[in-house]
């Protein structure tokens, strides 16, 4: 069975985006936004055609040899490689309004000094 994990870093943000979303419009809005993004993280482990190659020196360190992915979801991107369980591993949901080249960098290199995925 194809499935996805969260890093620590991911589920933090997830966090985050339950707290605002709740606080600006709601707990029904909240529930609603974060069912749907995981509904999302669940077709992206099936459906490889949703997938979008990050090329390697937009924001990738360059000892991270590994694919990273991307794919939209309403507001957000979400930034995935795949592990070699077949699953997806979600490095980081960031905001569309937020600098994702220094964010992706920064959420990249966190994650490959935490070694999120390496089990």
């Amino acid at each position: 069975m194809v499935s996805y994990r969260l890093s620590s870093l991911a589920n933090t943000q997830q966090d985050d985006i339950w707290h605002y979303t709740e606080s600006t419009w709601g707990d029904s809005q909240a529930i609603s936004y974060l069912e749907g993004l995981h509904a999302h993280f669940e077709r992206l482990a099936r459906v490889k055609a949703l997938w979008r190659r990050l090329p390697q020196g937009l924001a990738a360190p360059s000892d991270i040899d590994t694919p990273v992915y991307f794919s939209r979801y309403v507001e957000h991107l979400i930034f995935f490689r795949e592990l070699k369980s077949g699953a997806i591993g979600v490095i980081s949901v960031l905001h569309g309004r937020s600098d994702i080249p220094v964010r992706l960098s920064e959420d990249l290199y966190q994650i490959s000094k935490l070694g999120d995925f390496e089990n």
